[in-house]
């Protein structure tokens, strides 16, 4: 589980603690909870550290490689043993049977590279978590949330298949902020 942390103390404290104790908490047996430093300048690691020690490996970078360098950083530092990676911003936060859910879901389907989920985002009824690209590659929120659906780009929070992740070369470095997941997703769906 790669989480991307950039001043997570000072910018969004309550969210941050409960997407580490997500982490930490996720019901799936065989993880590793990576906190990547995007070069933070405020007391995020020592404060973490006090907390979890070493539940958590910490990834520090010396400056902010935005969101696809953090991102990829941390893939880097995944044990190479891993089948899949878990992908999250610092202020995602989410039941203890979501990624065992969604590694089922990828298990289950051989077909899909990518799976994420519903969001519920306060003062929003639902964020749908991914969206599919129309011909103006414009985003497009799917209607039926009822049941799995189709999306070209997954957001925020998403497990992918290590394999695929490697086939198309990661997060593109060249996108710092922005369109970073849906650059990769893309690649995903088009290979």
């Amino acid at each position: 589980v790669v989480v991307l942390n950039h001043n997570g103390v000072t910018q969004n404290r309550d969210a941050f603690l409960r997407c580490l104790q997500s982490c930490v908490g996720s019901e799936y047996p065989n993880k590793e909870v990576l906190l990547v430093d995007n070069g933070s300048t405020d007391s995020s690691i020592p404060f973490v550290r006090s907390l979890y020690g070493e539940r958590i490996r910490y990834v520090l970078l010396d400056r902010n490689l935005g969101y696809s360098g953090g991102m990829r950083a941390g893939a880097r530092m995944v044990d190479p043993r891993a089948r899949y990676i878990v992908f999250t911003n610092n202020d995602v936060f989410f039941p203890p049977e979501t990624i065992g859910g969604l590694v089922g879901f990828l298990e289950a389907h051989p077909d899909v590279g990518v799976a994420n989920c519903i969001e519920i985002v306060p003062r929003r009824d639902y964020n749908p978590g991914g969206t599919y690209l129309d011909m103006r590659l414009s985003h497009v929120p799917p209607r039926d949330l009822s049941k799995p659906y189709f999306v070209t780009a997954a957001e925020n929070f998403f497990v992918i298949r290590r394999d695929v992740y490697e086939r198309v070369g990661g997060f593109d470095p060249n996108f710092f902020q922005v369109y970073d997941d849906q650059d990769l997703c893309l690649r995903v769906w088009m290979s």
